[in-house]
């Protein structure tokens, strides 16, 4: 019993060291906003932003396979990379190749990390992203018509890569858009009618409640998966990044 109170209070203190790995809010919410609820006191979830210049700034979200303080010290490794990277202005298939080798070399009896890298020019509404065998990228404008990118490339942390020219990206204006990067976490969450939200109940929700801008979004979706008697199932993290409008 005293051994079990120790590793709950070290997992508990993991959990408080990791989510100082988290961003502070984007200093424009309109923008973009993004938030991680974690499911159990480490989360195999993460997220992250950093803007280089008055336009452009990098994002990444990602989850682990796998719980617990394994996935977090993984998931750690894989942000110290992104953060290194985005700051030295890398092209996003560089980021993406230094990142999957990285995992490649730390994981812990196969684990791999699905994940969306992308950079984000605010003036122009250009993205550039990769999706590394995450959740469909969800696209949509305020009529409510909604898109879907799917993954691309296999999961980070597979097999070590020699060139960026695997890391093959893509590009999409947002104008006008909003951009939405979800884990599993989300769709599969439970309402409080204990059933699952899934895709089209995300997309009926954003649409019965006229919900565009980011931090009304993930507000709502917070409340919406967080209410159920039930707990958690997984980690809830959501990013939404949203275009400016036409002048």
């Amino acid at each position: 019993e005293k051994k079990q109170i120790v590793l709950k209070k070290e997992r508990e203190i993991a959990g408080e060291v990791q989510k100082k790995l988290f961003p502070v809010d984007f200093k424009n919410s309109e923008v973009l906003f993004a938030k991680n609820i974690p499911a159990r006191d480490v989360s195999g979830d993460y997220y992250d932003y950093i803007q280089i210049n008055n336009n452009e700034l990098y994002f990444t979200l990602a989850v682990v396979s796998g719980k617990g303080v394994k996935a977090g010290i993984l998931m750690a490794n894989a942000a110290a990379v992104f953060r290194s990277m985005a700051r030295l202005e890398k092209p996003v298939s560089t980021i993406a190749k230094f990142i999957n080798n990285q995992v490649a070399d730390s994981s812990y009896q196969g684990m791999f990390i699905t994940a969306v890298i992308g950079k984000l020019n605010i003036e122009t509404n250009e993205v550039e992203y990769i999706n590394l065998g995450h959740e469909p990228i969800m696209i949509f404008d305020n009529n409510y018509k909604f898109d879907y990118l799917k993954s691309t490339l296999p999961p980070l942390g597979i097999m070590k890569m020699e060139e960026d020219s695997f890391f093959e990206t893509s590009k999409i204006n947002i104008r006008e858009k909003n951009l939405m990067i979800y884990t599993d976490g989300v769709t599969e969450g439970y309402l409080e009618n204990g059933e699952e939200l899934q895709v089209k109940g995300l997309e009926e929700n954003l649409k019965n409640h006229g919900l565009f801008k980011p931090q009304e979004i993930i507000d709502k979706l917070s409340t919406l998966l967080t209410n159920s008697k039930k707990p958690l199932r997984d980690d809830i993290t959501c990013m939404v990044i949203s275009g400016k409008k036409n002048d």
